[in-house]
């Protein structure tokens, strides 16, 4: 069955209490909160009567994240150096390139950089 998401984009304050128990029906309740639902009558008519303050996407056409990864090749390291072929960021990077040598470092580096933007900030 299809599979649709619903999205609230608008608030239901000032609104009749019909439109607000729709909201509640589909699983909303505040804004930009989301809902994945089969495609039925039911909640096709549920979102015809808060149309204004839902944004609905078909999610049948997309390929879920969790289908894309039973299609997707994983190859070993072992593998690959076994074939001798580079891929991803191995095939950029040449032997001459420098690279980080701890990502501690890269981390630790990014942490004092927002220390300092927040001290001057505060400054």
């Amino acid at each position: 069955m299809k599979k649709i998401k619903v999205t609230q984009i608008r608030s239901v304050i000032k609104r009749n209490e019909t439109q607000k128990r729709t909201i509640q029906a589909l699983g909303l309740g505040k804004i930009n909160r989301s809902r994945v639902h089969d495609d039925s009558p039911s909640i096709r008519g549920m979102i015809n009567t808060v149309k204004h303050l839902v944004m609905v996407e078909d999610l049948s056409a997309e390929k879920t994240t969790e289908e894309r990864e039973k299609q997707t090749p994983k190859v070993s390291a072992a593998k690959t150096a076994e074939t001798g072929k580079k891929t991803g960021d191995a095939a950029k990077l040449s032997e001459d390139e420098e690279t980080p040598e701890d990502t501690k470092e890269v981390e630790k580096s990014a942490a004092e950089m927002k220390q300092e933007k927040t001290t001057k900030e505060t400054s």
